[in-house]
């Protein structure tokens, strides 16, 4: 029985040695791992672009891009370290073209240069960005170097008379406290030279400090400036890099905006439809967004058409709406409409009105 399984082992192993001097042998192969690089190193710089509309923007622009990536998307947050509010995402990806590209979304305000973060990615790869703006000068900004103004909030509360509202938002960067001022220009909309009647009030979701907060006017300059009291309990002259000041300003007795032809188009329609005894030109005056404020239009209508089509000399007004106009006559059946205060519209509002040759 040993015999036999002796003979077996000896088998089974002139098997297996038959079988593996059958086996080709490779020459040891050493592990590699490949290293994938971005195709844009950065930085970027990224800004809002585009026509904007009461301040908001809904696109941005990035630029600074070397290599060659093809696509890219953005995200921009406001606010500050540890505190980020997102508050622009593109739609969708974008093709760069000359190292740059422009991306679109919803509808958002830009924040200023210090209170914006961007996150940008090119084919995938996030690269460092740096968010950028400095808006235009407005009615208000900082009073001082100390002072971030990170967000102006407007409320156009009526247009007659007029009365306009503003929430302001006060910061620093400095760690150590530090004086801060806010600055109104009187000269520009929607105050448009008034140096009197400003109201401070506080503002939704900010602290009880109104009454701690001053106006101080400079007529010749057409300027004030907003800052705190100091002769009050618990002062808010300064502040520092962990306080922010909300506060709101209101004004309810305006003089009325100006006329501002580049702020909008007028369109006219023979409608309604003409008959033997009424022929009508509607007015459409239509703002293009560029003045968040209220304005003054004009438009002028020539009716030659229209008293040609019925004869006789009559005029009526079809809309309900002609104590907000002053009419004048141009002569040759040519007449200019100016806008009341009642009239006048803000943004991208309309005002709609109509005239008629009868007989």
């Amino acid at each position: 029985m040993v015999a036999l399984l002796v003979v077996l082992a000896l088998a089974v192993l002139s098997v297996a040695g038959a079988q593996a001097a059958g086996l080709s042998l490779m020459s040891p192969v050493r592990p590699t791992a490949k290293q994938l690089a971005r195709c844009a190193p950065g930085p970027v710089t990224v800004s809002p672009t585009g026509t904007s509309s009461a301040g908001q923007f809904t696109q941005v622009a990035v630029s600074g891009l070397a290599g060659g990536c093809t696509i890219g998307a953005v995200r921009v947050a406001s606010g500050s370290t540890g505190a980020w509010t997102q508050a622009f995402v593109s739609s969708s990806s974008s093709a760069i073209t000359g190292g740059a590209f422009t991306a679109t979304g919803p509808a958002f305000t830009p924040p200023v240069t210090g209170s914006g973060r961007a996150w940008v990615t090119v084919n995938g790869w996030p690269v460092p960005a740096t968010w950028a703006y400095t808006p235009p000068a407005g009615p208000v900004s900082p009073g001082n170097g100390n002072t971030v103004m990170p967000n102006i909030e407007w409320t156009l509360v009526t247009n007659n008379p007029v009365q306009v509202c503003f929430t302001a938002t006060v910061s620093t960067t400095s760690t150590t406290p530090v004086p801060w001022q806010l600055k109104m220009d009187l000269a520009q909309a929607p105050f448009n030279g008034t140096t009197s009647q400003f109201t401070l009030l506080n503002a939704p979701g900010g602290a009880d400090i109104a009454w701690k907060l001053g106006i101080t006017y400079d007529h010749t300059a057409m300027t004030a400036l907003i800052a705190g009291k100091p002769d009050v309990d618990a002062p808010v002259t300064t502040i520092t890099s962990a306080t922010t000041l909300r506060f709101q300003v209101c004004n309810y007795n305006l003089p009325p905006g100006v006329q501002t032809p580049s702020a909008y188009t007028v369109t006219y329609s023979n409608s309604p439809a003409w008959t033997a005894t009424r022929a009508c030109v509607t007015a459409t005056v239509t703002g293009n967004g560029t003045s968040r404020f209220f304005f003054g239009w004009t438009a002028e209508i020539d009716m030659s058409a229209a008293r040609a089509a019925v004869g006789g000399s009559g005029w009526s007004e079809l809309t309900d709406n002609f104590w907000q106009l002053t009419r004048t006559d141009l002569g040759g059946n040519k007449f200019r409409f100016t806008s009341n205060t009642a009239a006048n519209i803000s943004g991208t509002q309309t005002y709609v009105f109509t005239y008629c040759a009868t007989r």
